[in-house]
């Protein structure tokens, strides 16, 4: 990062991190004939709203890895992004696994989770309207 002329902050470890990944689409890129297909990314830092421009919604799809009350999913909506739903206390079926997702610390029960996926609503709303049928029912 020195090197570079990075600063050793949150900008500059974020502005590295999207340099990473231009450089993994770049040989994705070349591996696969020249093509770019789909490259999905979890949800993470690179995700929240302070740096998301750093990340192209034509290249990326997001894969919602939080909560079901993590306020960060209509922003990903508003900013173009697609995004594959597996928020772990409603959608994730195992309740003993996810970002440090075990019963003790959500209370989760994996037949109450059966039953939170099939109560998902046929729309799901977000601040821009509604985003996409859901597949449960």
């Amino acid at each position: 990062m020195t090197q570079k002329r990075m600063a050793r902050d949150e900008d500059g470890f974020m502005q590295l991190w999207k340099e990473y990944e231009e450089k993994a689409l770049e040989r994705f890129r070349r591996a696969n004939g020249g093509k770019l297909k789909d490259m999905i990314l979890w949800t993470s830092h690179m995700t929240e709203p302070e740096f998301l421009h750093l990340l192209d919604p034509e290249v990326y799809t997001v894969q919602y890895w939080e909560s079901s009350t993590n306020k960060q999913l209509p922003n990903l909506v508003k900013q173009g992004f697609q995004v594959i739903m597996s928020n772990y206390d409603d959608l994730y079926l195992t309740a003993v696994s996810g970002p440090g997702l075990v019963r003790e610390t959500t209370g989760a029960h994996p037949t109450r989770l059966a039953e939170n996926l099939h109560e998902q609503p046929e729309e799901v709303p977000c601040s821009t309207g509604s985003y996409g049928s859901s597949t449960a029912g």
